[in-house]
């Protein structure tokens, strides 16, 4: 494994087997700081798997006496096996970034960008609402042919109860959970989507990733 993790993302590669002639299957990570990557197709490839996984939409902030705002939206999720003659000699891995929390003051947060790779597979991300009570709704997979899965949405504001609100859960991780009411939280793994809150930020959404498993 190369790379590092916490901080400032970058590409961790992992690979087993051979790299040329591939006699075994060889994985490779992109995080958000690797938006506009490029993919290289090595010698010997059979096929490719890809795993796209959009960033997660931010929580909205409540009124901060008894109203909170509403969660963010996971992002979509897609997954499509491709042959290797149906790939270019390079690709281009793009992942937007995550959606921000809405801070300071009463609001929604920020929706969480889409993640893509070339023009094989594509996910947009968790989606924020008009309203900041209203929860977002998850981000779609867009990809012809492949496995698409919608994000899961974030929960909208129960007048009643002074407690955050839930971020949407994607394919790859949990949504923020509904802490106490001056809380922030962010979302959890790739994807998910940030917490509302009552009188704090917005929880952030988490980032995307796209995983590339070659055969």
């Amino acid at each position: 494994m190369s790379g590092k993790t916490g901080g400032a993302s970058h590409s961790v590669s992992g690979s087993s087997g051979k790299v040329g002639g591939l006699s075994g299957p060889r994985l490779r990570f992109y995080l958000r700081a690797d938006t506009g990557a490029t993919w290289n197709k090595p010698y010997g490839l059979s096929h490719i798997k890809v795993r796209v996984q959009a960033a997660g939409g931010g929580g909205g902030r409540g009124n901060g006496t008894d109203t909170p705002g509403g969660g963010g939206g996971a992002g979509g999720y897609s997954e499509v096996m491709i042959l290797a003659a149906d790939l270019g000699a390079t690709e281009t891995v793009t992942i937007g970034a995550a959606g921000g929390g809405k801070a300071s003051s009463l609001g929604v947060g920020i929706a969480g960008a889409a993640a893509s790779f070339g023009s094989h597979c594509t996910a947009t991300g968790g989606v924020v609402m008009n309203a900041w009570h209203n929860g977002g709704l998850g981000g779609t997979g867009t990809t012809s042919g492949g496995i698409n899965s919608e994000g899961g949405g974030g929960a909208s504001a129960d007048l009643s109860i002074q407690k955050n609100q839930m971020g949407g859960s994607s394919v790859l991780g949990g949504g923020a959970g509904n802490e106490e009411t001056n809380t922030t939280v962010a979302g959890g793994l790739y994807g998910s989507g940030g917490s509302g809150a009552v009188n704090a930020n917005g929880g952030n959404g988490s980032e995307g990733i796209i995983i590339v498993e070659e055969f």
